[in-house]
């Protein structure tokens, strides 16, 4: 649960203190829901305070924002900055962040408009979402007697404070029960999501999960774990679940920034797999923590530092000189001088570097009916190559190359004699038209 303290909180460009950031009761927000916010964590890191995937946090809210037609004063880098100033004022430590978009006071009444929109970012200290031991030992869950919202009512797309009174009587119906937490179905009885997280199924070797057409948040930590799924070489389908499939699963957890990866070990008071936490979700919960990169970052930059400041930018230097002796085209990398983060080439660019690169996995030319002299030797084959395999097919290439060969050898042998400008050229012999005594 989240804990209130002091400091300072930012509210429409300056920081106020703790105890003084206020607004109106008669304020529109407070009557009718009509705000936007986020949730996101700094964590504390080897290398200072880090704010989880911020960039995409900042951006859901503008999202959110526009679907919910609240024109925000601030724009995406403002609200970068600003976040990131209210942490280093409240100390820089590991936190909770709540950055939230809401209308003021002005009028009462059901049309906003006119209505001033304010902005607040405050910081707290929030443990374990879910409980103390939940990330260790998982929770129970019960499906909700609550459905989603459905299609084309409330824009389930957007974090809005509105849609979280359903949030809400998903949560006290749940704990009522004695569960920790409630499980909500959409209104056509498919899996959609716990009352602040997402939800992940475990069968086998792959993770289910409901699509975003189920009412669903696309959550920040959902395709943070959709990612990490699959460099560990599983199976990530987005999919309608039935609510049937979570009493047969191996392994059920919950997603979320507040919750990050909490293991549900029953639901309904009936056992998930074995009713303990699964050998994945601890796998994914390590790769979300990040210890691992962050002892390999500690262990980089001290081979950096016994190389000498100069080694990262030499090592560049050998990579793209390695990369031009293989005829691959070099692309910049984060932390190259001059960078462009989006990289060197452009996108066509990419594309055409990409064909030129499985043609020669295939075999080069020679794949394509060519013979070995006809091959661009030593490098990628050239693009105009590729535009003609693609055009004229493995045997149209091959028959020009060879015209385009004896042509070339008879002008070698035979070459055109000069003429002066105006006298009519002379036809090598060897192109020549032959003469037959019957046609003569």
């Amino acid at each position: 649960m989240a804990r209130e303290s002091g400091g300072l909180i930012w509210m429409n460009g300056k920081f106020v203190p703790f105890e003084d950031a206020k607004i109106h009761v008669l304020s529109h927000v407070v009557h009718y829901g009509s705000s936007v916010f986020e949730g996101i964590r700094a964590y504390a890191t080897p290398g200072g305070t880090a704010v989880f995937r911020l960039d995409r946090h900042v951006q859901r809210m503008l999202d959110s924002c526009k679907i919910a037609r609240l024109p925000i004063p601030y724009g995406y880098d403002e609200l970068m900055d600003a976040i990131r100033d209210t942490v280093r004022k409240n100390g820089g430590d590991a936190c909770y962040i709540r950055p939230v978009v809401y209308r003021g006071f002005k009028t009462l009444g059901v049309n906003p408009t006119g209505v001033p929109i304010d902005v607040a970012i405050a910081v707290l200290n929030w443990g374990k979402y879910l409980g103390k031991d939940a990330l260790d030992h998982g929770i129970s869950a019960r499906v909700s007697s609550w459905n989603r919202q459905a299609p084309n009512t409330f824009p389930a797309m957007a974090k809005t404070g509105a849609n979280y009174m359903n949030s809400q009587l998903i949560k006290l119906e749940a704990v009522a029960d004695g569960y920790e937490e409630g499980i909500a179905l959409d209104v056509f009885g498919y899996l959609a999501e716990g009352s602040g997280e997402n939800i992940f199924l475990v069968r086998g070797e792959t993770l289910h999960t409901p699509t975003i057409a189920n009412a669903i948040l696309p959550g920040v930590t959902r395709d943070c774990v959709m990612t990490l799924g699959r460099e560990m070489g599983l199976e990530v389908r987005e999919e309608q679940i039935p609510r049937e499939m979570l009493y047969i699963s191996d392994e059920v957890f919950f997603t979320g920034t507040a919750a990050e990866i909490t293991p549900i070990t029953k639901v309904d008071r009936i056992p998930v797999g074995q009713g303990t936490v699964g050998p994945i979700t601890r796998k994914l919960q390590k790769a979300l923590a990040g210890s691992s990169r962050w002892r390999r970052a500690e262990k980089s930059s001290a081979r950096r530092r016994r190389r000498g400041s100069q080694a990262p930018h030499d090592n560049r230097i050998r990579r793209r000189r390695r990369d031009a002796a293989r005829g691959v085209a070099s692309v910049r990398r984060p932390g190259d001088r001059t960078c462009d983060p989006r990289g060197s080439l452009s996108p066509t660019e990419h594309a055409r570097a990409h064909s030129l690169r499985k043609l020669r996995e295939r075999g080069g030319a020679r794949s394509h009916g060519l013979a070995a002299h006809q091959q661009v030797r030593g490098r990628l084959p050239g693009a105009a190559l590729l535009r003609r395999v693609r055009t004229r097919g493995r045997g149209g290439v091959a028959r020009d190359r060879a015209r385009e060969g004896a042509l070339r050898r008879g002008a070698r042998q035979c070459p055109a004699a000069r003429r002066s400008p105006g006298e009519p050229g002379r036809v090598p012999r060897a192109h020549a038209p032959r003469s037959h005594p019957s046609r003569d």
